[in-house]
């Protein structure tokens, strides 16, 4: 909403849209966004440079933040080094190409984002009491339908890409097609492995989860 608003207000003063605008949105909108959940927990936020505090945080970095950086390291590469390294070779229009087939994988992306939000805290809860054969066939369960819903979203789509080609896709994105299913095939591995590093995460195996993240990482790269 915030992001909206904002770019409504560049546009009616200035009418189009540079890097520094919209950079100045996001960074304005993301702080508003933040403010109130600030707010709501200002009687928990406390600040100290105790020793107990300081070799309480040494100990989380040992154990799990410097294992979810290289995780976050890890999915940015995944996610952004076909940019810079298609950019380079074959310039902005095989960029353009490549991210207009992503567009269309978007929805089994967000489809993984949620289910990771949902499914987190279960997992969490079932290794907590001792229910991992529920938690590990859970995990089994949660790929197969993801893949099958990936399929499926596949064969539908070829079946509407006609229609899909003759009304979204102009013709210079005709090539557009010939990418979408090395897309399909990249978010499937994208999909297993986000949904059994979940899994480790539940478990708090944070060091097999960034493991897992590197290799899912290289494997969709390729």
């Amino acid at each position: 909403l915030f992001v909206i608003v904002g770019l409504c207000l560049v546009w009616s003063h200035r009418n189009e849209f540079n890097l520094t605008s919209v950079s100045l949105v996001l960074a304005v909108a993301n702080a508003a966004s933040c403010l109130p959940a600030i707010w709501a927990c200002r009687p928990s936020l406390r600040f100290s440079f105790s020793k107990t505090v300081y070799f309480r945080y040494a100990e989380i970095w040992r154990d799990q933040s410097r294992w979810t950086v290289l995780g976050v390291v890890t999915s940015e590469f995944m996610n952004r080094a076909h940019v810079f390294v298609v950019g380079i070779f074959f310039g902005a229009a095989a960029v353009g190409i490549l991210q207009a087939g992503a567009m269309v994988c978007r929805p089994i992306s967000l489809m993984l984002q949620a289910w990771s939000r949902l499914s987190l805290p279960v997992f969490a809860r079932l290794f907590a009491s001792g229910a991992n054969a529920s938690a590990i066939r859970w995990a089994n369960v949660s790929a197969a339908v993801a893949l099958i819903i990936t399929t499926t979203f596949f064969v539908a789509l070829t079946i509407a890409w006609p229609f899909l080609e003759a009304t979204v896709f102009p013709e210079r994105y005709a090539a557009v097609a010939d990418v979408i299913g090395f897309w399909g095939f990249a978010t499937a591995i994208l999909l297993v492995t986000g949904i059994y590093s979940v899994t480790l995460e539940g478990m708090a195996r944070y060091r097999e989860t960034s493991i897992a993240s590197v290799v899912g990482c290289f494997v969709t790269f390729l």
